[in-house]
This record gives C-alpha cells, sequence and structure tokens, in this order.
C-alpha cells in the first residue's frame, strides 16, 4: 500500500489485483489466501508511504524494528524494569506481529503511552491518543473515556490532533481517496472475489464467504 501512495496511486491500495501486483513483484511469488486486503483508513496511509520508497526487506525491517521499539518503550514505562521487557516480549501477539507485519505493536504503543502521560502530560497523551485515528473503533472508546473521567485537555488534544491529520496539506491526497472510496470507486476488498454493478451505478464485491 505504501508503494502504491508513494507512486500517487493511493486508491489502488483498496484494489487486490493492484495490491497483489506490487506483493507478487517485491517477493516474487503468488498469493491466495495467506495475505490480507487493505483495510486501513485512508489516513493510516500517512505513516506508510515514505516506507514505500524503499526496498521491501529494508522497510519491513525498520517498520517491524520501530514499531517493536516503540512497543517495549511504553511497556517499560509503565513497568519499569527488565522483567516487564521480557514479559512484554512474551506475548503471542507479540511473536504474530513480527510474523505478519500488522501494526498491533504501533497501536499497543500509542495507546499504552497515551494511558502513561494522562495525568503527567496532558497534551502528549491526547495527541497518542489522536494518532490512533486509524484504528476507528478508538474514536468510540477513547473519547467517551476521557470525559467521563473529565480529562479535558487530553480530550480536545485528541481531537486537534485528529483534525490535523485529517485536514492538514499533506492529507490532500489522503482526503482524495476517502472521497473515491466513498464514491463506490474502489470496487474491491476481497481477493479473488467477483464484483456486480447495482443500479445506482456503483460497484460492489459480493459476499467473501
Amino acid at each position: 500500500a505504501g508503494r502504491l501512495a508513494s507512486h500517487g496511486q493511493a486508491q489502488a491500495a483498496y484494489q487486490w489485483d493492484h495490491l497483489e501486483g506490487v506483493l507478487q513483484r517485491a517477493l516474487g511469488r503468488s498469493f491466495a489466501i495467506d495475505v490480507l486486503p487493505w483495510f486501513y483508513p485512508p489516513i493510516f496511509l500517512l505513516a506508510v508511504t515514505p516506507l514505500g520508497l524503499l526496498p521491501y526487506g529494508t522497510a519491513a525491517a525498520l517498520w517491524l524494528g520501530a514499531t517493536l521499539a516503540a512497543y517495549l518503550a511504553a511497556a517499560r514505562a509503565i513497568l519499569p524494569g527488565g522483567t516487564a521487557a521480557f514479559a512484554s516480549l512474551a506475548a503471542p501477539a507479540v511473536a504474530f506481529n513480527l510474523w505478519s507485519g500488522q501494526n498491533g505493536l504501533l497501536t499497543a504503543a500509542l495507546l499504552g503511552g497515551a494511558l502513561f502521560l494522562l495525568d503527567a502530560s496532558p497534551v502528549a497523551s491526547g495527541i497518542l491518543c489522536g494518532l490512533l485515528c486509524y484504528k476507528p473503533q478508538f474514536g468510540l472508546l477513547l473519547p467517551l473515556f476521557l470525559a467521563v473521567t473529565g480529562r479535558w485537555r487530553v480530550f480536545f488534544a485528541a481531537a486537534a490532533t485528529v483534525l490535523e491529520r485529517w485536514l492538514g496539506r499533506p492529507s490532500e491526497a489522503i482526503l482524495q481517496t476517502a472521497r473515491r472510496l466513498n464514491a463506490g470507486l474502489i470496487v474491491t476488498s476481497c481477493p479473488n472475489v467477483p464484483t456486480r454493478t447495482t443500479s445506482s451505478g456503483r460497484s460492489r464485491v459480493n459476499n467473501c464467504s
């Protein structure tokens, strides 16, 4: 997805045939069901686009190394001491994320850091909460938690961060991609699944099951 976005084709990340083609060229093999399509909101392309400028192996090593380091830093801040770091590494989810290249380590680092800084540095905590906007479910959970506990400085810092990510000038291409997705121009999110055209002219993906 980062490779496509870095070449001005961000919307193609949501089309499996385009994404599969990039993966095949990068790794030299075909894929069946062991690779998932790109499901993340367009805002997350801002994080991976710089990686698309690097060779696949370098980008993967940088992504995994950086997110693992951030995860361990957050764990160490919450539970100081070497034992906590080893315990954090022993979590099965860590191995899964390192194997699959998912963003769970990044998510855990942002959330852990936000909770650690919640009262010590409300603005920094809010920024970390706002950077989690690529996980829409946190857009329901975190604001409710912050409002109920009266942590308004964190709340507004998070809101400002989300607005800056979506409305800043670097996000113009991302917003354009979001509009195209909303208009139904990106047609498939399931590999090897045919689509059909509705009466409105939009293409829809048939049932993935």
